[in-house]
């Protein structure tokens, strides 16, 4: 259940473990979040969000867009491993290239972050 006195704090964090979780959407909103990850205690620290919805902007951005707007957003901090949203669908054809990061992706994020 969540409390905010248990999982909100005004701090960054501690750990030097850094990942991007990506809810992907056209119409729906996109969202970006920059995760910091103490292996000590287990805790994950929510640092920044992006969000971009396309409905009240009314303006729907490309993959190249986002892939800028990604870019800017993580700033030149390293980041282990983008954790994608399973759900991602895209109206037009992927290549394989593409779904097949994404599955390399969330195999990784699934591995790291369930510790």
């Amino acid at each position: 259940m969540f409390s905010t006195e248990l999982h909100v704090t005004d701090g960054e964090g501690s750990g030097n473990r850094w990942f991007v979780s990506c809810d992907y959407g056209t119409i729906n909103p996109t969202v970006f979040q920059l995760w910091r990850f103490d292996e000590m205690t287990c805790k994950s620290t929510c640092v920044r969000a992006y969000r971009h919805d396309s409905r009240k902007e009314k303006k729907q951005k490309t993959d190249e867009e986002y892939y800028a707007d990604l870019e800017t957003f993580v700033g030149g901090q390293y980041i282990e491993a983008i954790i994608i949203d399973p759900r991602l669908h895209r109206s037009r054809k992927q290549s394989a290239d593409t779904v097949n990061s994404v599955c390399v992706t969330q195999t990784t994020a699934c591995l790291t972050v369930s510790a």
